[in-house]
């Protein structure tokens, strides 16, 4: 669990960094620029994302190094098994159908703001806002490489509205679920295995989500290529400029992000197995680490190249050569240059 403090608090500094470096890029394309979802969509992404970052990194900290008088929050009350709590600070799985780890919060619980904290920051920002937030622009990008098809617009909504209903239910569970209550002796958090099933179910549709999204931006960055394979095409630079261009990068880590954090919900789901100190490591450092760093950070960087794009209001490319030359579109800071140009596909957010 140390560990895992360690991945948070260098994300925290990393997403510090990112925030200061971008800053002036955010004024120019973000702040001025009079596109009001884009904006709302930008400071959901990076303010949402650092601000979830730091809650859970307050909350891991007090799993590592927990005070007595902090509050405490058990979801599923009516599942809690009479016994003693130790003070171990790791998650203990006692007999079935129970899992139960002590667990203690930040927050007061005689305040409204302690309890509002807890199912903004903990449920609704990081399990509702911000997945949906980047589902969103990864699915206008995906649009924006069609020419804007009706056809891929209509697949991407109901593929969208599945997902987010998914999210929303996985979301409105941990909330109803919900109770605090004071213990001197420690914190207890309990939660059933049909919570953790469900948790799981939410992952893997975003990671299939993910999955069709990256199958199309790949089919078509490829596809607009084989009719052009010349020696600059197979040559290293060329083809990394266009993974970079189409944001393939974008969805591959997104992709893995879902991929990992369902798995990391596999080996708590029987209610006879054994948590020990690795599991929790591994589910901190994925949820943790890989989640915010797609969120707090590759979001918003993937948004300021699709409006560092649209600020150029450069259109009407005549080549495929022109076109795979440019990086300009997701490479951040790499400045102006000169006779780039671009398709109508570039994306407008």
């Amino acid at each position: 669990m140390d560990s895992s403090y360690v991945y948070l608090s260098w994300m925290a500094q990393v997403n510090r960094y990112v925030l200061v470096l971008n800053l002036d890029e955010e004024v120019e394309f973000i702040w001025r620029v009079p596109a009001k979802r884009s904006l709302l969509l930008y400071v959901l992404l990076t303010y949402g994302g650092a601000l979830n970052l730091i809650y859970q990194r307050n909350e891991l900290i007090n799993i590592l190094h927990p005070r007595k008088d902090l509050a405490c929050v058990r979801i599923k009350p009516q599942s809690i098994s009479q016994h003693a709590i130790s003070n171990k600070h790791i998650y203990q799985l006692p007999t079935a159908p129970s899992i139960e780890f002590e667990y203690k919060l930040s927050s007061d619980t005689n305040t409204i703001s302690g309890k509002a904290a807890v199912v903004f920051d903990g449920v609704i920002l990081g399990s509702l806002l911000l997945p949906s937030g980047l589902n969103g622009m990864l699915a206008l990008r995906v649009y924006a490489m069609y020419s804007q098809s009706k056809k891929i617009c209509a697949f991407l909504i109901v593929c969208f509205a599945i997902v987010q209903v998914i999210n929303l239910a996985g979301s409105l569970g941990l909330i109803i679920g919900v109770n605090f209550f004071p213990l001197a002796s420690g914190c207890l958090f309990v939660e059933t295995s049909a919570a953790f099933v469900l948790q799981l179910i939410v992952d893997i549709t975003n990671c299939l989500y993910e999955v069709v999204l990256l199958v199309l931006a790949l089919h078509r960055t490829f596809k607009d290529q084989v009719a052009n394979i010349t020696s600059s095409w197979r040559s290293f630079n060329t083809l990394w400029s266009i993974l970079i261009r189409d944001n393939i990068f974008y969805f591959l880590f997104a992709t893995l992000n879902w991929a990992l954090t369902a798995s990391s919900w596999i080996p708590n789901i029987p209610a006879e197995a054994s948590a020990s100190s690795v599991d929790n490591v591994v589910y901190a450092v994925i949820a943790g680490f890989l989640t915010n760093y797609v969120f707090a950070m590759l979001g918003p960087i993937m948004m300021l190249s699709i409006r560092r794009f649209d600020a150029k209001q450069v259109r009407g490319g005549t080549s495929n050569e022109v076109e795979a030359a440019t990086i300009e579109f997701a490479a951040v800071g790499t400045g102006s240059r000169a006779g780039m140009q671009s398709t109508a596909e570039g994306a407008e957010v």
